[in-house]
Protein backbone atom coordinates (compact mmCIF):
# COMPACT_ATOMS: atom_id res chain seq x y z
CA UNK A 1 0.00 0.00 0.00
CA UNK A 2 1.45 3.70 -1.14
CA UNK A 3 0.37 5.71 1.49
CA UNK A 4 -1.07 9.34 0.56
CA UNK A 5 0.27 13.06 1.61
CA UNK A 6 -1.54 13.46 4.96
CA UNK A 7 -4.70 14.50 3.71
CA UNK A 8 -7.72 12.95 4.02
CA UNK A 9 -8.54 11.01 0.59
CA UNK A 10 -12.14 9.43 0.45
CA UNK A 11 -12.52 6.97 -2.17
CA UNK A 12 -8.96 7.32 -3.16
CA UNK A 13 -7.97 3.42 -2.99
CA UNK A 14 -7.10 1.74 -6.02
CA UNK A 15 -6.22 -2.38 -6.22
CA UNK A 16 -4.39 -4.01 -9.16
CA UNK A 17 -4.56 -7.17 -10.56
CA UNK A 18 -1.93 -7.15 -13.50
CA UNK A 19 0.35 -3.96 -12.31
CA UNK A 20 -1.31 -2.21 -15.05
CA UNK A 21 -4.99 -1.62 -14.23
CA UNK A 22 -6.29 0.16 -11.82
CA UNK A 23 -9.66 -0.52 -10.11
CA UNK A 24 -11.16 2.23 -7.51
CA UNK A 25 -11.60 0.64 -3.82
CA UNK A 26 -15.35 1.08 -2.08
CA UNK A 27 -14.46 3.54 0.62
CA UNK A 28 -14.44 2.54 4.50
CA UNK A 29 -17.86 2.45 6.17
CA UNK A 30 -16.96 1.03 9.86
CA UNK A 31 -16.86 3.09 12.47
CA UNK A 32 -13.16 3.73 14.12
CA UNK A 33 -14.00 6.10 16.97
CA UNK A 34 -12.00 8.92 15.86
CA UNK A 35 -12.70 11.61 13.49
CA UNK A 36 -7.89 12.23 12.95
CA UNK A 37 -6.58 11.62 9.86
CA UNK A 38 -5.30 8.49 9.43
CA UNK A 39 -1.71 8.06 7.43
CA UNK A 40 -0.90 4.60 7.77
CA UNK A 41 -1.67 0.94 8.32
CA UNK A 42 0.15 -2.25 8.92
CA UNK A 43 -1.00 -5.61 9.54
CA UNK A 44 -2.45 -8.97 7.83
CA UNK A 45 -6.19 -9.33 7.30
CA UNK A 46 -7.52 -10.33 10.49
CA UNK A 47 -5.29 -7.61 12.52
CA UNK A 48 -3.92 -4.71 11.93
CA UNK A 49 -3.53 -1.39 13.30
CA UNK A 50 -3.79 2.07 11.90
CA UNK A 51 -2.24 5.61 13.03
CA UNK A 52 -3.02 9.12 12.42
CA UNK A 53 -3.17 12.87 13.59
CA UNK A 54 -3.03 13.65 17.49
CA UNK A 55 -1.78 10.41 18.22
CA UNK A 56 -3.95 8.31 17.05
CA UNK A 57 -3.65 4.41 17.34
CA UNK A 58 -6.50 2.10 16.40
CA UNK A 59 -6.19 -1.76 16.10
CA UNK A 60 -8.38 -4.39 15.04
CA UNK A 61 -8.49 -7.80 15.88
CA UNK A 62 -11.71 -8.64 13.23
CA UNK A 63 -10.83 -7.10 10.25
CA UNK A 64 -11.80 -4.13 10.45
CA UNK A 65 -15.60 -4.95 11.72
CA UNK A 66 -14.80 -3.13 15.06
CA UNK A 67 -11.68 -0.98 16.04
CA UNK A 68 -10.21 -0.16 19.67
CA UNK A 69 -8.16 3.13 20.68
CA UNK A 70 -4.48 2.85 22.07
CA UNK A 71 -2.29 4.26 23.80
CA UNK A 72 0.26 5.70 21.61
CA UNK A 73 2.65 7.64 24.27
CA UNK A 74 2.10 10.90 21.26
CA UNK A 75 0.09 13.87 20.35
CA UNK A 76 1.65 14.61 17.49
CA UNK A 77 0.73 13.55 14.09
CA UNK A 78 2.13 9.77 13.78
CA UNK A 79 2.59 9.26 9.89
CA UNK A 80 4.00 6.18 9.23
CA UNK A 81 3.56 2.58 10.92
CA UNK A 82 5.61 -0.95 10.24
CA UNK A 83 6.02 -3.99 11.86
CA UNK A 84 9.83 -5.21 12.74
CA UNK A 85 10.13 -9.17 13.71
CA UNK A 86 7.77 -9.42 16.58
CA UNK A 87 7.68 -5.59 16.96
CA UNK A 88 5.52 -2.70 15.94
CA UNK A 89 7.39 0.68 15.08
CA UNK A 90 5.72 4.20 14.45
CA UNK A 91 7.10 7.74 12.99
CA UNK A 92 5.64 10.66 12.70
CA UNK A 93 5.78 14.63 13.51
CA UNK A 94 7.71 16.42 16.08
CA UNK A 95 10.72 13.60 14.93
CA UNK A 96 9.01 11.17 17.72
CA UNK A 97 10.08 7.44 17.11
CA UNK A 98 7.88 4.26 18.75
CA UNK A 99 7.49 1.11 19.42
CA UNK A 100 5.35 -1.70 20.51
CA UNK A 101 6.62 -5.06 21.50
CA UNK A 102 3.30 -5.86 22.95
CA UNK A 103 1.46 -6.32 19.25
CA UNK A 104 0.21 -2.41 19.20
CA UNK A 105 -1.38 -2.33 22.56
CA UNK A 106 0.76 0.22 23.91
CA UNK A 107 3.47 2.12 22.20
CA UNK A 108 6.74 3.87 23.66
CA UNK A 109 9.15 6.25 22.73
CA UNK A 110 12.31 5.55 21.57
CA UNK A 111 14.21 8.20 20.07
CA UNK A 112 12.65 12.43 19.57
CA UNK A 113 14.65 13.63 16.53
CA UNK A 114 14.28 17.70 16.04
CA UNK A 115 12.49 17.26 12.82
CA UNK A 116 9.59 15.86 11.19
CA UNK A 117 9.46 12.00 10.23
CA UNK A 118 7.45 11.01 7.36
CA UNK A 119 8.31 7.26 6.68
CA UNK A 120 9.28 4.24 8.95
CA UNK A 121 10.63 0.47 7.43
CA UNK A 122 12.07 -2.40 9.35
CA UNK A 123 13.36 -5.67 8.05
CA UNK A 124 13.58 -7.04 11.48
CA UNK A 125 13.69 -6.43 14.94
CA UNK A 126 17.15 -4.69 14.91
CA UNK A 127 17.56 -2.67 11.45
CA UNK A 128 15.40 0.02 10.65
CA UNK A 129 15.21 3.50 8.81
CA UNK A 130 13.19 6.32 9.26
CA UNK A 131 13.02 9.42 6.87
CA UNK A 132 12.58 13.01 6.95
CA UNK A 133 13.45 16.28 5.21
CA UNK A 134 16.80 17.73 3.68
CA UNK A 135 17.34 14.27 1.99
CA UNK A 136 18.28 12.68 5.46
CA UNK A 137 17.69 9.20 6.57
CA UNK A 138 17.65 7.51 10.47
CA UNK A 139 19.29 4.43 11.32
CA UNK A 140 19.37 2.10 13.87
CA UNK A 141 20.85 -1.36 13.72
CA UNK A 142 19.73 -2.25 17.38
CA UNK A 143 16.05 -2.19 17.49
CA UNK A 144 15.95 1.34 19.50
CA UNK A 145 17.67 4.61 20.15
CA UNK A 146 19.21 6.49 19.56
CA UNK A 147 18.93 6.32 15.43
CA UNK A 148 22.13 7.98 13.50
CA UNK A 149 22.11 9.93 10.51
CA UNK A 150 22.77 8.94 7.23
CA UNK A 151 22.68 12.14 4.42
CA UNK A 152 21.68 11.27 0.40
CA UNK A 153 24.35 14.24 0.15
CA UNK A 154 23.37 14.83 -3.18
CA UNK A 155 19.76 16.14 -2.81
CA UNK A 156 18.11 18.16 -0.41
CA UNK A 157 14.58 16.53 -1.14
CA UNK A 158 11.81 15.90 1.67
CA UNK A 159 11.97 11.87 1.81
CA UNK A 160 8.40 10.79 2.10
CA UNK A 161 9.04 6.96 2.56
CA UNK A 162 11.05 4.15 2.63
CA UNK A 163 10.99 0.40 2.41
CA UNK A 164 13.22 -2.87 2.90
CA UNK A 165 13.80 -4.78 -0.63
CA UNK A 166 15.33 -7.87 0.68
CA UNK A 167 18.82 -8.05 2.55
CA UNK A 168 20.24 -4.88 3.29
CA UNK A 169 18.82 -3.32 0.45
CA UNK A 170 15.66 -0.55 0.64
CA UNK A 171 14.50 2.28 -1.22
CA UNK A 172 13.30 5.64 -0.09
CA UNK A 173 11.30 8.36 -2.11
CA UNK A 174 10.19 11.59 -2.08
CA UNK A 175 9.75 15.24 -3.18
CA UNK A 176 10.52 16.27 -6.95
CA UNK A 177 10.37 12.59 -7.81
CA UNK A 178 13.57 11.59 -5.73
CA UNK A 179 14.37 7.91 -5.65
CA UNK A 180 17.74 6.49 -3.71
CA UNK A 181 18.90 2.88 -3.24
CA UNK A 182 21.17 1.52 -0.44
CA UNK A 183 22.48 -1.95 -0.80
CA UNK A 184 24.51 -2.04 2.00
CA UNK A 185 22.23 -0.28 4.96
CA UNK A 186 25.60 2.46 4.96
CA UNK A 187 25.39 4.25 1.19
CA UNK A 188 22.97 5.76 -0.71
CA UNK A 189 23.02 6.61 -4.64
CA UNK A 190 20.21 8.13 -6.22
CA UNK A 191 18.19 6.74 -9.25
CA UNK A 192 16.58 8.44 -12.36
CA UNK A 193 13.21 8.31 -11.19
CA UNK A 194 11.80 9.82 -14.78
CA UNK A 195 9.40 12.26 -12.88
CA UNK A 196 9.57 15.38 -11.24
CA UNK A 197 6.24 14.61 -9.44
CA UNK A 198 6.45 14.27 -5.41
CA UNK A 199 6.77 10.31 -4.57
CA UNK A 200 4.79 9.32 -1.47
CA UNK A 201 5.05 5.78 -0.53
CA UNK A 202 7.37 2.83 -1.80
CA UNK A 203 6.70 -0.62 -1.26
CA UNK A 204 8.44 -3.86 -1.97
CA UNK A 205 6.78 -6.54 -3.37
CA UNK A 206 8.03 -10.51 -2.28
CA UNK A 207 11.37 -9.13 -3.16
CA UNK A 208 10.52 -8.99 -7.34
CA UNK A 209 8.97 -5.93 -7.68
CA UNK A 210 9.13 -2.57 -6.22
CA UNK A 211 5.87 0.37 -6.76
CA UNK A 212 6.28 3.36 -5.93
CA UNK A 213 3.49 6.41 -5.95
CA UNK A 214 2.67 10.05 -5.70
CA UNK A 215 1.43 13.07 -6.71
CA UNK A 216 -1.02 13.26 -9.53
CA UNK A 217 -1.74 9.56 -9.24
CA UNK A 218 1.79 8.80 -10.72
CA UNK A 219 2.42 5.29 -10.28
CA UNK A 220 5.80 3.71 -11.17
CA UNK A 221 7.26 0.49 -10.98
CA UNK A 222 10.99 -1.28 -11.13
CA UNK A 223 11.31 -5.18 -11.84
CA UNK A 224 13.62 -7.58 -10.48
CA UNK A 225 16.73 -6.46 -9.29
CA UNK A 226 17.48 -3.91 -12.17
CA UNK A 227 17.31 0.09 -11.58
CA UNK A 228 15.11 1.13 -14.67
CA UNK A 229 12.13 2.58 -12.97
CA UNK A 230 8.52 2.74 -15.47
CA UNK A 231 5.68 4.69 -15.11
CA UNK A 232 2.22 2.00 -15.01
CA UNK A 233 -0.11 4.40 -14.96
CA UNK A 234 -1.88 7.22 -13.01
CA UNK A 235 -5.07 7.17 -10.98
CA UNK A 236 -8.30 8.58 -12.06
CA UNK A 237 -11.30 8.91 -9.87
Amino acid sequence: VCSSDHKDQTNAGFITDDSYTETPLPSLTTPTGTVSDIYGIIGDSTKFITVGADGTALKTIDSGRSFVPKTSGSSYTISSVCLGGSNVYAAGLSGNILKSTDGGETFFGIDIEPYNLYGISFKDSLYGYAVRSSGALLFTGNGSGPFSAQSLGLTVQTLRSVDYRFGSEAWAVGDNGTIAITTDSLSWSLQNSGTTNRLNGVRSLDGTMTVTCGADGIILKILDQGYSWNEIGRAHV
